[in-house]
C-alpha cells in the first residue's frame, strides 16, 4: 500500500505543476466495514489480457421490489458466466440500502461485451428491470492501464 500511495503522492505533485491546473487531490476513503456484500459471485479465474473491457454498473430498485431485483440480478449473473468471453461478473449489495446493486463485469474484448448486452438472458433482464427501477441505469465501461 506504501508503494501506491507514493505513485499517487508523485502524480499529484506533478500534476500540481502543469499549465492550468487548478487542483490536483489525493483521497483515501474512510473505512465502512460491510458496505457491500456479494450476492452472486463466480469463482476467481486469472486475470484479463490486454483487450478486456472492465463495465460496472449500479442498479437501484425501488425497496419494495428488491428481492425482484435481486432475483434479476443472479438469473443474469449465472447466464452471463457461460456466455463466451465471460472473465468476471460479480453482484454485490449495499448492506445500509438493500435495493442498491453494484455488478462489476470483465469481457475478453468489446465483441464480448456488445455479445453479452444483445444476449437474450441482457435482453430480459432489461426488461424486467424497467417497472421496479428506482434510479437511472447507470453503466460505466473502462480498460486496464497499464
Amino acid at each position: 500500500m506504501a508503494d501506491g500511495l507514493a505513485v499517487l503522492s508523485a502524480y499529484r505533485d506533478a500534476t500540481r505543476q502543469e499549465p492550468g491546473n487548478q487542483r490536483c487531490e489525493v483521497v483515501s476513503r474512510l473505512g465502512q466495514p460491510h458496505q457491500f456484500t456479494g450476492v452472486s459471485v463466480g469463482p476467481l479465474g486469472p486475470g484479463p489480457g490486454g483487450d478486456a473491457v472492465y463495465v460496472v454498473t449500479h442498479v437501484d430498485v425501488i425497496p419494495p421490489r428488491k428481492d425482484d431485483g435481486l432475483a434479476a440480478l443472479q438469473a443474469l449473473g449465472d447466464a452471463a458466466r457461460a456466455e463466451p468471453g465471460h472473465v468476471r461478473f460479480e453482484v454485490v449489495q449495499q448492506t445500509n440500502r438493500p435495493n442498491h446493486f453494484t455488478v462489476v463485469e470483465i469481457w475478453k474484448d468489446a465483441k464480448a461485451v456488445e455479445a453479452h448486452a444483445m444476449a437474450e438472458p441482457t435482453r430480459r433482464f432489461r426488461a424486467a428491470l424497467g417497472p421496479m427501477s428506482g434510479a437511472l441505469y447507470d453503466e460505466r465501461l473502462f480498460k486496464a492501464v497499464d
